[in-house]
């Protein structure tokens, strides 16, 4: 009702989670137009150990199914939510704070701690920094380091913030 009188929508409409895990598993198949596919099949058969997944035969008119995994996902199932940020976020606030070599990852058994696990709740298996891949214990001291990272890269992207950025959640 109130999305009918604001024109707000339902978060459970505007929730992509699913479509975001299934793109990241390589799970959801992305149907491109046939030159594009033929575009990616050439570039993929000019690679040493083509694995191409290029499915279309060319024999008829429908755009052939290419699926391409990016990455193997790991899901942050048990993920605190004092810890989470949104994908925006993490992409104008986090991601640049790091770039900018003015806010510093605390470390972990001795390496430094996998931003985006901690903070987004999703990276890639192969990621250099899977074995800190990890649940964070609440109170604990690694808790505590997290939560001044993610207050760092907070305070950090409200002194730059760029036009047009969202708030950092």
């Amino acid at each position: 009702m109130i999305a009918a009188l604001t024109g707000v929508p339902a978060p459970s409409i505007l929730d992509d989670s699913l479509f975001m895990q299934q793109v990241l598993n390589g799970n959801y198949n992305i149907q491109l137009f046939r030159p594009i596919a033929d575009i990616i099949s050439r570039r993929d058969n000019n690679r040493p150990n083509n694995r191409s997944q290029n499915t279309g035969n060319g024999s008829n008119n429908q755009a052939p199914v290419y699926s391409h995994p990016i990455f193997e996902a790991a899901i942050n199932t048990n993920q605190l939510p004092q810890l989470k940020v949104s994908g925006q976020s993490y992409s104008q606030g986090v991601a640049p704070a790091l770039a900018s070599k003015q806010v510093s990852i605390p470390t972990h058994n001795g390496q430094q701690e996998c931003a985006r696990w901690l903070l987004k709740g999703s990276c890639n298996k192969k990621c250099p920094r899977a074995s800190n891949h990890t649940t964070v214990a609440a109170n604990s001291d690694r808790y505590n380091a997290v939560l001044q990272f993610k207050n760092n890269c907070k305070n950090w992207h409200s002194r730059n913030r760029q036009a047009g950025d969202s708030d950092f959640h």
